[in-house]
């Protein structure tokens, strides 16, 4: 018991967890799953959406103007297979080793000529420049402001004169109506996670400065524990706009990556950025 009462406490902000549910071999079958299931905390967006989005950026940033598309964070590839059918020539960059095999497994199936790398996206160097960078699905927002500032000035540096920087973060508005949560769930055998009976602590905790954390324990019945933070920033188009305005100008908002158009309701604010 009192190895669990150890694992309760409030971590300072961006704190990181002892275990990381992109990298553990345990997960690693749910984490995929997620990528291919929108009712999944984390899971990615349906067929219909992603499409619509590569759509979007044909239409705004043809490829054979912005050849080289650069997909930061880019899991099993769902994204970078839409883009690559719209003529891109694309690079995949993401740290869980699951999702890259995944996404070179299927670029091999469907003749896909995109190029993968596992690899850290705050640190990814290449001898190529790209004319368009994407951090999709909120990824920019989970990262300290510390790590935040490096990766804006990581992708600066990776652009072409004048590329273009198109990344996702949820708003002011949606922290506004989150409500602190705390709970808890028992899974008996064969289900998503493991076929070992385990307990699920869940919490919402809202810190200062537009920040939350959700937080899950797994106790599994030989008494192993498992702890995961997932950390999220909040922004407005000024918070943003000071920690990106030294390597980018904003051109244009959205309310997501397919470009929907921005309201003050909106739960989710997308930038079209410019490099200086």
């Amino acid at each position: 018991m009192s190895n669990l009462l150890n694992h309760l406490h409030s971590p300072e902000p961006f704190e990181k967890s002892e275990d990381n549910i992109w990298l553990d071999s345990l997960f690693s079958s749910f984490v995929l799953d997620s990528y291919f299931n929108s009712e999944i905390y984390g899971g990615s967006k349906d067929t219909d959406f992603i499409n619509k989005t590569s759509i979007f950026f044909s239409e705004n940033f043809p490829s054979d103007k912005y050849k080289k598309l650069l997909d930061l964070g880019c899991g099993p590839g769902l994204y970078a297979e839409a883009f690559a059918k719209k003529g891109y020539d694309v690079t995949g960059i993401d740290y869980s080793s699951t999702a890259i095999n995944y996404a070179i497994k299927n670029a091999k199936n469907s003749k896909s000529n995109i190029h993968y790398f596992e690899d850290d996206i705050l640190s990814f160097k290449s001898n190529k420049k790209f004319d368009i960078c994407t951090i999709i699905y909120q990824t920019y927002a989970t990262f300290s402001y510390k790590n935040r500032r490096k990766l804006v000035e990581n992708v600066h540096n990776l652009l072409n004169e004048n590329g273009v920087f198109i990344f996702d973060v949820p708003t002011q508005h949606y922290y506004d109506q989150l409500s602190p949560v705390n709970a808890w769930e028992y899974r008996n055998q064969n289900n998503i996670v493991s076929t070992e009976q385990h307990a699920v602590l869940y919490s919402l905790e809202k810190y200062y400065e537009n920040i939350f954390l959700n937080k899950s324990i797994y106790i599994f019945e030989n008494q192993k524990i498992k702890k995961f933070y997932d950390w999220m920033k909040c922004f407005n188009e000024l918070d943003i706009k000071n920690e990106i305005g030294d390597f980018f100008n904003i051109e244009r908002i959205y309310s997501d990556i397919d470009g929907t158009p921005f309201s003050k309701d909106s739960n989710s604010l997308t930038l079209i950025c410019q490099k200086i």
